[in-house]
């Protein structure tokens, strides 16, 4: 890949730290860099929950800001805009409603009847709903007595006893809800969601204090790895540290069940089993936080435009570009998968209540144990854990930073081949979204595909040797 200058690469973002010892990672002072992904910290804005209808919720508010500021003629583009995301979000809980019913729906079953359990508390939208079931119902009679001359000899259920009846007449009364109705009923989701989640945060913070710092110093010593930088960063960490929440794994968009910036803030899915689920993907995510990192930091020289100039920066701090060289395992944006795979080993030792196989990454933790184990050389779990905690140490020179990581490279290599674990990663890569997929069919064939990537030929000409093995995802 070719070398850049941060400021002539398309696309570069620029983030003001306002100094770079208030960054919460190690800076590095380089003039160029590889790649074009950057680090930007989460501003105010990003520290929230996510909650289903949120785009309808902006919606609104947008709506509510134009009527107090804009010209009255502007305002029935920010109606339609409101009633297009309305009707796509009512579109997709039925969906989910659907879904829920079906013999492998539980994941949205949960997340549905969360839902309407907080929609249905609310007792102004209780009756409201109650109400439309009611006039629908009863239109449904009177057609039927229209097409037949008789009324139907089962009057059925008019009123709304519990939340599961709301949750069950929603996809018939999807077209006829107000949107001033669901709106309602987003809102009332938000707000129980963000009163449920305020105790499982407390938990999660009391957690963190009692038991991850005690089992991650236990888990240092073990590994050869000095406990006392690693007690500091969980130190510096918790200065920082902000717990949010997600409920949009419930609601099937996706199966993730947290997620990181790597800068202190950790998203979780609240509504699981806090042993089995939430704690255990909770000190993933702290992990990754915790890994060794490096970042390397270049102020933009360019002159400031006309907005840059409104900012108000203090004196000497600039605009900079931020860019990772070293993430855990994840370096300059490559070997994702092995990042992964590693933060969940560390997981797994450190969290005993995590259930193999149940949450985080056992695929990438059974291709990097065949990595370690069936090369011509046996490669210790310590050297592993070692280079994943490595951090950029500004007391060495440039060609001795990493040393523990690039004896891990250079140890793969000699059990394979050189560069195989790159190799490895760009086999990976060429699936492109269905890598993840990817990684249990080449643990399968993992003899044959070492061999494959072990040719003295370029990579290029070997991935679709390889993927001929693979066959069609």
């Amino acid at each position: 890949m070719e070398l850049n200058e941060i400021t002539k690469i398309t696309g570069a973002k620029f983030i003001n730290p306002v100094g770079k010892d208030t960054l919460p990672f190690p800076v590095i002072d380089r003039q160029r860099v590889n790649g074009t992904d950057y680090h930007e910290l989460p501003n105010e804005d990003s520290k929230t929950n996510v909650v289903f209808g949120e785009k309808v919720l902006d919606r609104f508010d947008r709506l509510e800001f134009a009527k107090k500021e804009l010209p009255e003629s502007l305002i029935p583009q920010f109606r339609q805009l409101l009633t297009r995301d309305i009707a796509a979000s009512k579109k997709q809980l039925t969906g989910r409603i659907q879904a829920s019913k079906q013999p492998y729906g539980d994941e949205y079953k949960l997340g549905v009847n969360m839902f309407f359990r907080h929609a249905f508390g609310n007792e102004t939208i209780r009756a409201e709903y109650t109400q439309l079931y009611k006039h629908h119902h009863e239109g449904v009679q009177r057609l039927y007595k229209a097409i037949t001359g008789k009324m139907p000899s089962e009057t059925g259920e008019t009123k709304i006893q519990k939340s599961t009846d709301m949750l069950d007449t929603f996809p018939t009364l999807v077209d006829v809800i107000p949107d001033d109705l669901y709106h309602a009923m987003l809102t009332e989701h938000k707000k129980r969601f963000d009163e449920k989640t305020q105790e499982i945060r407390r938990q999660l913070f009391t957690y963190y204090d009692t038991d991850l710092r005690p089992a991650v110093r236990k888990f240092t010593v073990r590994h050869h790895i000095d406990p006392n930088i690693i007690g500091t960063r969980m130190d510096e960490l918790r200065k920082r540290l902000s717990i949010f929440f997600d409920d949009s794994a419930l609601l099937g968009d996706t199966n993730a069940l947290g997620f990181t910036h790597s800068t202190g803030q950790v998203t979780v899915d609240p509504f699981r089993n806090m042993d089995v689920v939430t704690k255990p993907t909770f000190t993933h995510e702290v992990i990754h936080n915790l890994g060794g990192a490096g970042y390397r930091v270049r102020k933009d020289e360019t002159p400031l435009d006309d907005f840059e100039k409104e900012l108000d920066l203090p004196e000497g701090s600039g605009l900079f570009a931020v860019v990772p060289e070293k993430s855990g395992m994840h370096i300059y944006q490559k070997l994702r998968w092995f990042n992964e795979g590693v933060t969940d080993m560390i997981s797994h030792k450190i969290s005993p209540s995590v259930i193999d196989g149940l949450v985080g990454y056992p695929e990438e933790i059974s291709l990097i144990q065949n990595i370690m184990k069936h090369g011509t050389k046996i490669i210790p779990a310590n050297a592993l854990y070692q280079a994943y905690f490595e951090s950029y140490d500004p007391n060495f020179p440039n060609n001795e930073q990493y040393k523990n990581m690039k004896t891990l490279f250079r140890s793969i290599s000699e059990s394979f081949s050189p560069g195989f674990l790159i190799r490895l990663d760009r086999l990976i890569e060429s699936y492109g979204d269905e890598s993840s997929e990817a990684i249990p069919v080449i643990n399968k064939h993992f003899t044959k595909i070492a061999q494959i990537l072990m040719q003295n030929e370029p990579i290029d000409a070997l991935i679709p040797q390889a993927k001929q093995i693979l066959g069609t995802l």
